[in-house]
Parts: structure tokens; sequence; C-alpha cells
């Protein structure tokens, strides 16, 4: 008996904290003005969501448009500039946006101040904005993907000449690929020797010649081999000592935009003579990627 009897109480105990605990989380009890104001934003930022976070091109579909999965007016951007958005409804014309990069999508509801955001991929290729010293064996720029450093593509590639038939078609002919730059019709990689002694900045090349071209790609993943493209910039210099310190600042700004970090401090940015529009707008537009190569 007393084991029951032990066993009633110990159940009698438990029923009454239960219900005291109960009474203590009860919700209504914590809720204020503003901790109301707090969840009511958390729930209307958590519902701001696509249907999916990495988006492709597709030939198939001449406005090919992804929207926000809940309507909502307000005010729709993003960062870094290159996402073709509807600022009112926040539709994304994904083959009219820059592929190969993420951006962070923000909303703003009428009348509202609070911003919500989410992170848009359109999936693409990418090269980073930096010095490749031939004399140290740098000589290949490799493509990222998917807006990842360190990602490699996913799928094998297939980069096209200007005179493919589909490139042919759509290629303005200033952006046209310097007769000599070498491209591997796999990877995607530069080699960027191989480039400046086939002549792509000419037969003795002068310290700050510079090539922008257009070069078109097909990926074997989500988008179906549709055609994709990125502009590109290379820069030539002879020497470490005659690349200019703006344009070491900029790829540096533009590498930072490209992964959305903090604008790297440039306390000495006036005497390298990168004024602080100039910073704003590559810190906003981080394409073209520059590549500067720098060597014999």
């Amino acid at each position: 008996m007393k084991k029951r009897s032990f066993s009633l109480l110990s159940a009698f105990v438990l029923v009454v904290w239960t219900l005291l605990g109960c009474e203590q989380m009860n919700p209504d009890a914590q809720i204020t003005p503003e901790t109301s104001a707090r969840i009511a934003r958390e729930t209307a930022c958590n519902s701001f969501v696509y249907a999916d976070s990495v988006f492709y091109y597709n030939e198939q579909k001449s406005n090919y448009a992804e929207r926000p999965k809940s309507s909502r007016a307000g005010t729709y951007g993003a960062f870094p500039k290159g996402l073709s958005i509807n600022p009112t409804t926040g539709a994304i014309d994904v083959n009219q946006s820059e592929s190969g990069l993420t951006y962070r999508v923000w909303y703003t509801a009428k009348g509202s101040k609070d911003t919500c955001t989410t992170y848009i991929t359109i999936s693409g290729i990418n090269y980073r904005s930096r010095i490749y010293n031939l004399t140290e064996g740098d000589d290949l720029a490799m493509p990222f993907y998917n807006g990842k450093q360190n990602k490699k593509m996913a799928a094998a590639g297939e980069f096209l000449d200007d005179d493919d038939a589909a490139v042919a078609t759509v290629l303005d002919s200033r952006m046209k690929k310097p007769k000599g730059v070498d491209i591997d019709k796999v990877t995607g990689a530069i080699n960027l020797r191989k480039t400046v002694l086939n002549g792509a900045f000419g037969q003795k090349p002068a310290d700050g010649t510079v090539q922008i071209f257009r070069i078109y790609y097909r990926m074997n993943d989500a988008s179906k081999k549709s055609l994709n493209y990125i502009d590109v910039r290379l820069h030539y210099y002879s020497k470490m000592s005659a690349v200019p310190g703006s344009l070491i600042a900029k790829a540096d700004v533009k590498t930072f935009a490209t992964f959305r970090q903090a604008t790297p401090s440039l306390p000495t940015a006036q005497s390298l003579n990168y004024q602080a529009e100039d910073i704003a707008e590559d810190s906003s537009r981080p394409r073209p990627p520059d590549i500067i190569i720098v060597g014999p």
C-alpha cells in the first residue's frame, strides 16, 4: 500500500507542477505591444520567399519571371546590381539578369520601414577580380559556379567560339573575343600566359592595355544547356610596380561585392585616385570581373 500511496502522491505532484509550468509559460502573459509587432514582422519576413533559391536561364521562355510566393504591396530591390527585378511586384526576369551571382533581395511593405531579405542565385559562372602574376606561375583564371568562390562547376561546360551559329546571331561585334585569347572549351579556364604569348594584347603589349569581351557558354545542368554568357575585362602590365593602386583597389572592392562582404577600408583612396563615387559604383556592380595580368 505504501508503494501505491507514493505513486498517487507522485502523480498528484506531477499534475500540479505541469499545470503551474503551463501557466508560467502562457505566451499571453509575456506578450507586449513591442513583442507582438516583432512577431508580426518576423512572420511577414519568413513568408518572403521564392519557389527556389537558385534559378537557371531558360531559352524556351522569352519572358521567364519568378515571383515571390506571397504577393504583397511594397517596394522590392536587390544587391548587387544585375538582377532584373520589378520594384513593385518583386518578379525576377531570370533570362535578363546577370548570371553567376548571388543577390540579396529585399522587400519593404507599403507604409512600413521594416525590410525583409532573402537570397537568390542566378546560375552561371564568374571569374574573380584580382592580380594574376605570371612570374609566380599564376597562369590560369578559373571560373567558379553559382556565386561560390570555391565551388567548381557541377556539370560539364561547353565554351563556344564566336563563330558558333547560336552565338553569331546575338553577339555584338564590339564584344568579340580578341584573337589569341586561350579558353578551355570544357572548363572555361583562361590560360593567361598563352593569351599574352598568342598576341591578344599585341606583339609588344604596352602597360595598361585592356581587352573586354564576352564569353558564351552552355552548362549541362538544370538550364538544359541554355545559352549563357559573361563579360570579362583583361588588363596587361609588365611588372607589379606598373599596376595602378586604384585598379588593385577596384579589384578588391568588386571581389568583396561579389561575395556580399563588407567593402574593405580604403584610407588612401584619394591618393590612389579612386574616389568615393567609384567605390560605390564598383561595390554595387561587380561585373565585369577585372583580371589583371602581370608578367612577361
